[in-house]
């Protein structure tokens, strides 16, 4: 599988080549294998059929330069049918610029298309940015689930603290909803329980360390108040300059209840051995 440093491919590149005329197909291999390339290993089928047996016998395509005119099928209904046998990012060889075909091969799922014949450079790239775009939008699909997913309370600020987006887990713990909290500042949670040194000391350690991490009192939409568990992130650019803050939390009550809890269990044991212990002295007194 293909592995990635920034937007550089750094392991060698699987191509499924679907493409029927031999003499295309041996170009783009030539393009594919010089030395400035080698990091390129090329799987030439003929047809869709011989690509399905390919890939069931085990090969695993990065991407895909799929022609849309091949013995077992015609047009830019190629692609879908091309995607049953792999989720790798297709590239479309063209012989004609026909704008309606390409069009519908791209909604259809195509990342991009070339036109046969095109030069290396044009080949590479399409190549390159096909397989970068497609693990983009599968890292920003993997994102999204998790944001909408997970337990925790999400919170993504401005670099001011204005709320830019919050989750679902956020409405379910505080009871605001998206629309009530977007563009607001977090402060409208406050619970009044901590002095104002105590976020002083919290955006402090943002702004020395980019990050803080503690207990805090917040107020729910209804007034409760309750304990969070709260982690407050800064989130830079690769020139080091802060983008967004990113808050996780979640709801530590029923904790809070059960340490509470404890103390009390633990308050009656002892004093339920003091009586004992008094009340065994008491009768070592009085049988003397």
């Amino acid at each position: 599988m293909i592995h990635s440093r920034g937007n550089e491919l750094t392991s060698p590149v699987n191509v499924l080549l679907i493409e029927d005329d031999r003499g295309d197909a041996e170009l783009i291999r030539l393009q594919l294998q010089t030395e400035e390339t080698d990091g390129y290993h090329v799987c030439h089928c003929d047809s869709l059929a011989s690509a399905a047996q390919r890939t069931e016998a085990g090969f695993s395509p990065d991407v895909v330069l799929l022609d849309l005119n091949l013995p077992d099928s015609s047009g830019p209904s190629t692609v879908n049918k091309c995607r049953i046998l792999t989720d790798a990012p297709i590239v479309v060889l063209t012989g004609q610029d026909d704008i309606s075909s390409i069009k519908k091969a791209i909604d259809d799922g195509a990342e991009d298309y070339l036109t046969k014949g095109c030069e290396s450079s044009s080949l590479l790239r399409a190549i390159r940015y096909a397989i970068l775009r497609k693990r983009r939008d599968a890292d920003t699909h993997l994102s999204a689930t998790v944001f909408s997913h997970t337990h925790e309370g999400i919170v993504i600020t401005s670099p001011d603290g204005t709320i830019l987006n919050v989750n679902e887990a956020f409405y379910r713990i505080t009871g605001y909803q998206h629309e009530e909290v977007i563009g607001k500042n977090p402060r409208l949670m406050k619970s009044g329980k901590h002095e104002q040194t105590f976020y002083s000391h919290m955006w402090q350690s943002l702004v020395t360390n980019g990050h803080w991490s503690g207990e805090i009192w917040n107020k729910r939409k209804n007034g409760d108040i309750y304990p969070e568990l709260l982690t407050i992130s800064a989130v830079k650019d690769s020139n080091g300059n802060l983008r967004h803050y990113v808050a996780l939390f979640i709801d530590i009550t029923e904790r809070k209840q059960a340490e509470q809890e404890l103390l009390e269990t633990n308050w009656h044991l002892h004093e339920a051995t003091t009586r004992a212990n008094d009340m065994a002295v008491q009768a070592e007194i009085a049988s003397a």
